[in-house]
């Protein structure tokens, strides 16, 4: 446990915390900013400090110094729970599959039967529990055996009803949601098109980075999108979207690639706080000498 708890700590900390401070200054110092206009310079620092340590949803109802690490909040609590989660792994298979599948369909209807009134794990456990149903699966060696055509049908399909069901209040659709999410996912894992198509090298390279882009994106959107909105086509919408995103993707994936290399990889090597340590008593050591 002291491990597994050290890892998650040296492997997400600077990078959060670094790019929080970032954006408080941000919100202090970009003049006429919309989203810093909500903010008065003397509860930046409330803010900051309820981000920090992750009991902002808690606290606040809005004015997050970057606002979605809200779901950060969430992983983390995930985290905590994590080595009470596993013991159902002690369980027969069976069992536990029964278990965790009847836990997924049913925290939903208490979520909406039931709201917390605050955003927690709560609302949202049955997709982490989800994960657990994925890795029991995939660790047992379960493969699709579909034609690539129904693979991929399967998954497009799947990916469209992701993205166009409207979960907000609506436990159906919800119950939806869950399965295609699902059945996706299992697809990527375990089946054969859709798992080529996610090893795609360009993939993998932006999956391998996904930290630091969710911790970047809304400002790297936010200060190039700025300059680019006259560029588009009045009354098409989708078509401005379109052009505009030409500019602002490719700026989003190099300036969190940067803040990869920099801040995100080296925190990736576990032993890093320790050849820190290392390296400033061997500097110090010169020092003297």
């Amino acid at each position: 446990l002291k491990n597994y708890f050290l890892r998650r700590l040296t492997r997400l900390e600077v990078p959060y915390i670094f790019n929080n401070i970032v954006y408080a200054l941000l919100l202090v110092f970009v003049a006429g900013h919309e989203y810093a206009k909500t903010f008065s310079t003397d509860i930046v620092l409330k803010h900051l400090m309820a981000s920090l340590f992750y009991i902002h949803n808690f606290i606040f109802v809005d004015h997050r110094i970057n606002y979605v690490t809200w779901s950060l909040e969430i992983e983390i609590q995930f985290y905590l729970l994590v080595p009470l989660l596993i013991l159902l792994f002690k369980l027969s298979k069976k069992l536990r599959m029964g278990i965790i599948i009847f836990l997924i369909l049913l925290f939903p209807l208490l979520q909406y039967y039931f709201n917390s009134g605050v955003m927690s794990i709560y609302n949202f456990i049955q997709y982490f529990l989800i994960g657990f149903v994925l890795v029991d699966m995939f660790l047992a060696g379960f493969k699709f055996s579909l034609s690539k055509w129904v693979d991929f049908l399967i998954g497009f399909l799947s990916i469209l009803g992701i993205l166009f069901l409207d979960i907000e209040n609506n436990i159906y659709a919800e119950y939806g949601f869950i399965i295609l999410l699902s059945l996706f996912v299992a697809l990527v894992l375990m089946g054969e098109v859709w798992r080529k198509i996610f090893s795609i090298r360009f993939l993998t390279v932006i999956g391998g980075m996904c930290y630091s882009i969710y911790l970047w994106h809304t400002a790297v959107i936010s200060g190039v999108g700025n300059f680019i909105t006259s560029i588009g086509i009045q009354g098409h919408y989708f078509m401005t979207l379109f052009l505009q995103s030409l500019i602002i993707l490719p700026m989003v994936l190099i300036f969190s690639g940067i803040m990869y290399v920099l801040i995100e990889q080296p925190c990736m090597d576990k032993d890093w706080p320790f050849k820190l340590l290392n390296f400033c008593k061997t500097k110090l050591k010169i020092k003297k000498y």
